[in-house]
């Protein structure tokens, strides 16, 4: 990686408090160490709470087909945390799912190329509640 891009990384996770840098050392605080165990996307999951809170979450992404491989991994991290797709590139799920989001966006560095919603009514939603098996 370029060293510019490299510092303007580090001097991010600082701010926000995941590094600590000393003149000649760079250690992960406490909260570094929880964020980094997120990063594999293959252990990426959701929460699952006892009780729906009623809200849809949709994510909705645009990548270039230059970008493939991203779009591959996208559609297929999706899938593997339970998403369904309603339209071509839209896809929802009921459960909380800002972390693994988050998560992807960094790993593929697509930060512009997922839009995340949350609604409370969305067309068809008796059969997302039968699919997702979600009482009334």
């Amino acid at each position: 990686y370029p060293k510019q891009r490299i510092s303007r990384m580090l001097s991010r996770l600082k701010y926000e408090g995941y590094l600590r840098i000393d003149h000649d050392a760079i250690e992960l605080t406490p909260e570094g160490r929880t964020r980094a165990r997120q990063y594999k996307l293959g252990d990426l999951c959701l929460e699952r709470p006892t009780r729906w809170d009623g809200i849809w979450r949709l994510v909705i992404w645009d990548i270039p087909e230059r970008d493939r491989k991203k779009r591959d991994i996208v559609r297929l991290q999706l899938r593997k945390l339970g998403f369904i797709r309603i339209q071509r590139s839209v896809w929802v799920t009921h459960l909380p799912c800002t972390i693994a989001l988050e998560t992807l966006r960094d790993q593929l560095e697509i930060s512009r190329g997922l839009l995340y919603l949350e609604a409370t009514a969305i067309e068809g939603a008796a059969k997302l509640r039968r699919h997702f098996h979600l009482e009334k």
